[in-house]
């Protein structure tokens, strides 16, 4: 594990770390607070971890990633990737684009922003956030519920059978520095 990159992705989350209260999203730094401390713990695994064994992970430790910015995409450029007939979700650099997402959606279906989910300080986020995918032993597991800043929001209601396709599109731009986005689906 390189200590260097364990260092760089904890002083992203301090700069992170300040934001999260002018957006809405403060009653879910604790949550926060404990993944990143926990992959403080864990660090980027090396071969020596049984479920890494044959994956070198060396290039991704040596590398300094920034926090992705919100980016746009026009529509002629993601329309290839679209699913005609579906109802299409769409992420550009991790954040719901909205304007490329399909306005309608299914009966019993509620599809949106995990960001603006976060933001109404939502019981479903609470209730359900980081308890199925635990971030106790998975330090990459434990990076993305730290550093999430949005993602897909789906619930279909019990019993609905949803026949239309829900398609979710994540699009990342090109920099020139690394970046890393931690869409996440809840």
């Amino acid at each position: 594990m390189s200590t260097a990159t364990s260092n760089s992705f904890v002083e992203a989350f301090a700069q992170l770390e300040k934001g999260l209260g002018a957006n809405g999203q403060a009653w879910f730094l604790p949550v926060r607070q404990k993944a990143i401390a926990r992959f403080r713990e864990l660090g980027i695994p090396t071969p020596k971890h049984e479920d890494w064994r044959f994956t070198n992970l060396a290039p991704i430790a040596r590398t300094g990633f920034r926090p992705a910015e919100r980016a746009t995409v026009s529509a002629e450029a993601l329309a290839p990737y679209l699913i005609e007939g579906a109802c299409n979700l769409v992420f550009v650099n991790g954040f719901h684009a909205p304007e490329l997402s399909s306005r309608e959606v299914p009966a019993g279906v509620t599809l949106g922003s995990l960001a603006g989910a976060l933001n109404e300080n939502s019981p479903l986020v609470a209730q359900h956030y980081a308890q199925h995918a635990p971030y106790d032993e998975h330090p990459f597991t434990a990076l993305n519920t730290a550093f999430a800043r949005d993602g897909a929001f789906v619930r279909i209601a019990r019993s609905q059978v949803v026949e239309t396709p829900l398609h979710l599109v994540f699009v990342s731009t090109g920099t020139a520095d690394p970046t890393a986005s931690h869409p996440r689906p809840r």
